[in-house]
């Protein structure tokens, strides 16, 4: 699937959606995302995904440089 494509699925719904490239930095945030994290896109974009996510569960932080997810 290409950026472009992928830029417009997130666009399109009404849940809270971003992408992130491979470095963990945000490329696509919309606006269900910004009313539910507070940030909007001008300022998610380009920044790394943890910084704005935080993830924690029960052993403490997840978000970090060595995430599971990426």
């Amino acid at each position: 699937m290409r950026d472009n494509d992928i830029a417009t699925l997130v666009e399109g719904t009404a849940d809270p959606a971003f992408v992130v490239d491979r470095d963990g930095l945000v490329v696509a945030w919309n606006d269900p995302a910004h009313r539910f994290f507070g940030i909007p896109a001008e300022r998610a974009i380009g920044r790394l995904c943890g910084s704005i996510i935080q993830g924690a569960d029960e052993c403490g932080a997840v978000c970090s440089e060595h995430c599971t997810v990426l």
